[in-house]
């Protein structure tokens, strides 16, 4: 079974830098060319129907779980009742989402608190803009998940790195052009839909045997629910994990600590995005291989994923935790003591979310193991949502909300989620360590100690020892990890990139 992994994670990273670049050079335009009012504008929106994902209820999961089951191929007439009754149940969501954004726009002054009708009506406009493409976009979205269970994660890539550059070329010629954040909005959400409608024309010529048909099959709704009510569940929960903390220390502790709480996530999430590209493969890879009994496959691929996923999440966070200082300096002109220890207990819990619980959680939601996966993410929400609330009505404060996490984290990894996996994987704990956690740790003690005698012996600091301790660092750390691999895996990926780049 070809798999292009190498494919998909370069592009998945190219992805992410051209977001973050656009995300950069928009924030920047819209401020120098409309002012600070239109960027807040502009940010609330993106926030506001951010949150219609909601709606989505875990189907288009369920469409990548059952095109990565190769559903297409056993059965073309059920995987086409199956697509075609989540695009009309998506498509019924998008009339209530239009509802909803007609609704929301008579107290759209409550929520921007603007007064001014002038200004009131021409907001309200943008927000109609936004509505109509959200309705748009939300069936469409299924396209993307198809392409992913698909494993053509780089062909959605692609598009949405040329929509973004196009984005980026338009956005400018508009500000030339307009003093106005209308047509940057329309301009914005009309490339967004016709990316939609190109994934949509890449899978129907992937899959010449699919019918998509506005139809709604209660039996087979039935069925989705069953798989999608708990991936929905799992996103609940991870909101909850997500957002309950920020809002609870607002709640007892006031907006300086939540402004604290939130800088000091930063270099986490980072770090985060560096590591997590690889992970994407997985959920597809998990539903073909499951659905075709190759388990023993399966489980060197998982173990594999999570070793990977423990050598670059060494790799980046253990330089950072240790460089803290100049890199909180450097991006964000923060020199606080308190600000960089919890920044560090933030990438160690991040470390802990890359090699322990990202990949076995996609393992589980596509090996028909996603109740366990579901009830897992709410049992850790709500252990994080009840203590947090005691602690700080006790008078803690925000490093103690971290700690919290951190140690149900570890909890629940040690005795629930790890010796799950392995009972499942069939795979010794011995050969788990070994793998996952003691290959990359050694790896990274060259590492440790190359900082610490840069620390020792020179007064480097900002630019300098961020450039020199984070370069050197990142070749030390390849070097360790290239000794420390198997030969043999070592050469297959080093074929692999040169294929990939066409090296000889």
């Amino acid at each position: 079974m070809k798999m292009p992994i190498i494919k998909n994670t370069v592009t998945n990273y190219i992805r992410s830098a051209v977001l973050l670049f656009e995300g950069v050079l928009v924030a920047r335009w819209i401020i120098a060319f409309l002012g600070k009012e239109s960027y807040g504008l502009w940010t609330l929106l993106w926030s506001l129907f951010a949150y219609a994902l909601l709606l989505e209820f875990g189907c288009g999961v369920a469409a990548q779980k059952y095109t990565a089951n190769g559903l297409y191929r056993q059965d073309p007439g059920r995987y086409s009742r199956m697509i075609s009754t989540i695009f009309t149940f998506h498509c019924l969501i998008a009339v209530l989402l239009g509802l909803i954004t007609y609704a929301c726009s008579f107290f759209l002054g409550s929520i921007t608190r603007i007064t001014d009708p002038e200004k009131l009506l021409y907001a309200k406009n943008c927000f109609y803009a936004f509505g109509l493409s959200a309705v748009l976009l939300f069936p469409l979205g299924i396209f993307q998940e198809i392409l992913v269970g698909l494993q053509k994660i780089y062909w959605r890539n692609f598009i949405v790195i040329a929509c973004k550059l196009l984005e980026l070329a338009g956005m400018l010629l508009i500000f030339r052009i307009y003093d106005d954040l209308l047509p940057v909005v329309v301009y914005t959400m009309a490339l967004a839909v016709l990316s939609y409608l190109v994934m949509g024309a890449c899978v129907m010529y992937l899959l010449p045997t699919l019918r998509l048909r506005l139809q709604l099959d209660w039996e087979i709704m039935k069925e989705i629910a069953g798989f999608s009510g708990f991936v929905y569940l799992s996103m609940i929960g991870r909101l909850i994990l997500n957002k309950s903390s920020r809002l609870l220390i607002s709640i007892f502790c006031g907006l300086e600590s939540v402004g604290i709480f939130q800088l000091s996530s930063k270099a986490a999430d980072l770090c985060m995005q560096g590591v997590s590209q690889y992970q994407e493969n997985i959920s597809p890879i998990t539903g073909a291989l499951h659905q075709r009994g190759r388990h023993l496959m399966l489980g060197r691929i998982i173990i594999g994923a999570m070793r990977w996923n423990s050598f670059a999440a060494c790799a980046l966070m253990l330089p950072a935790g240790l460089l803290i200082d100049p890199i909180m300096m450097v991006l964000f002109e923060v020199s606080d003591p308190f600000i960089n220890y919890l920044s560090r207990l933030f990438l160690f819990s991040m470390y802990l979310s890359a090699v322990l619980r990202n990949i076995p959680h996609s393992y589980f939601i596509m090996s028909e193991r996603h109740r366990f996966a579901s009830w897992i993410i709410m049992v850790e929400a709500l252990a994080n949502l009840i203590l947090n609330i005691v602690l700080l009505w006790l008078g803690a404060k925000v490093d103690i909300v971290i700690w919290n996490s951190l140690l149900i984290k570890i909890g629940l990894c040690v005795v629930v989620i790890i010796p799950y996996l392995l009972k499942c994987l069939r795979i010794s704990l011995a050969g788990f360590l070994l793998q996952v956690l003691v290959q990359p740790m050694l790896a990274g003690l060259p590492v440790l100690l190359y900082i610490l005698l840069l620390q020792r012996y020179t007064a480097w600091t900002g630019w300098t020892m961020l450039l020199v301790g984070g370069g050197g660092s990142l070749i030390i750390y390849l070097a360790g990890m290239v000794c420390l691999l198997p030969k043999a895996v070592v050469h297959k990926y080093r074929r692999k990139i040169a294929k990939l780049l066409q090296l000889p």
